[in-house]
């Protein structure tokens, strides 16, 4: 196979770089000019000693329409990865819907044989009490689900490479920065407990995710079809401080933070740093997000693609600390 994956360098992209790879695949990394590639580092080494020329990089970005063309030459599969996390408004939608816009036009031009986008559960809204399936409606209430939701639709209107949409939950492992902010509190001792604490999440490692998408690209069932890759099961937030607190021999203590006060902390530091041109991750979108629900079902995965997930929250939480350690990061 030869693939090409957008958002490459970052946590979740460099994931599928490397299994990629190690699966002899060849692989094109697009990456901005001024990217950080540290996260490639080793899976670039690996190739260069197992599996020489399945490896590359290719400079540009989802606004360069001539460096996407260029990217997606002789490539039979296109994984767009990358997008925005948080951002102003503009920014969500120039580079989630905007940026899907062009690469998958490109893919098009390039007659790309599969297309697989990674989009969110975020796309979906919040589970309101229920567990999710992929037929339910849309109903996002953070722009950056909103900029996901109006890509996917994009991507279904056109129809005219066979595509798949993945929807993660939360996810975490090595490499990751989001959640990673959450080991650290858990590291000082307490983690934040939003309102009373009954918001129950779904969760994937990265590496079960990755696996979950690659199932997806191999099958043929999984055309122009969109899944949920989750673990089966759902946690309250304290139970996942208390399974990172057992691999860090740390008592955690939940700390009691009124959803509007949680609002108004992060509202104020999000208007602070857009005075200086920069995001934050505490922003309006997380503290909406924060004081719901997220639980989707891998049933259709699992039934469709054969998808299990490998890591329990236990395994993966260990194997998570264990690389924060090795990295320093913890």
């Amino acid at each position: 196979m030869k693939a090409l994956v957008t958002g490459a360098n970052g946590f979740i992209g460099s994931h599928l770089v490397d299994r990629l790879v190690r699966g002899k695949n060849s692989v094109r990394c697009l990456v901005r000019p001024e990217a950080d590639l540290s996260f490639l580092k080793e899976t670039e080494l690996f190739s260069s000693d197992f599996a020489p020329g399945n490896f590359n990089y290719q400079y540009g970005s989802l606004s360069d329409k001539s460096s996407l063309e260029d990217a997606v030459q002789g490539v039979d599969v296109v994984f767009h990865v990358a997008g925005a996390v948080h951002g102003t408004h503009g920014k969500l939608f120039r580079t989630n819907v905007d940026g899907t816009i062009n690469v998958y036009r490109a893919a098009k031009e390039a007659g790309v044989n599969r297309f697989v986008f990674v989009s969110s559960l975020e796309a979906m809204g919040p589970s309101y009490g229920r567990i999710l399936t992929e037929d339910a409606r849309m109903n996002p209430i953070t722009n950056y689900g909103k900029s996901k939701r109006e890509a996917e639709a994009f991507i279904r209107a056109e129809n005219t490479i066979p595509s798949t949409i993945i929807r993660p939950p939360v996810v975490y492992g090595p490499k990751d920065r989001e959640v990673y902010k959450i080991f650290k509190m858990v590291k000082a001792g307490f983690g934040p407990k939003i309102d009373e604490g009954k918001q129950r999440v779904s969760i994937i490692h990265a590496r079960d995710l990755v696996y979950g998408i690659m199932l997806s690209c191999l099958s043929e069932t999984a055309q122009n079809q969109t899944y949920f890759i989750s673990n089966d099961s759902s946690f309250l937030w304290p139970e996942i401080y208390a399974a990172m607190g057992t691999f860090m021999d740390k008592r955690v203590k939940t700390l009691p933070v009124p959803s509007k006060a949680f609002y108004a902390v992060s509202a104020a530091i999000e208007g602070m740093l857009w005075l200086f041109g920069k995001s934050s991750t505490a922003n309006r979108d997380k503290a909406t997000a924060g004081k719901h629900s997220w639980e989707c079902s891998p049933e259709k995965a699992k039934k469709e693609l054969g998808f299990s997930a490998r890591y329990d929250l236990e395994g993966g939480i260990a194997n998570t600390v264990r690389w924060y350690k090795e990295n320093k990061w913890l």
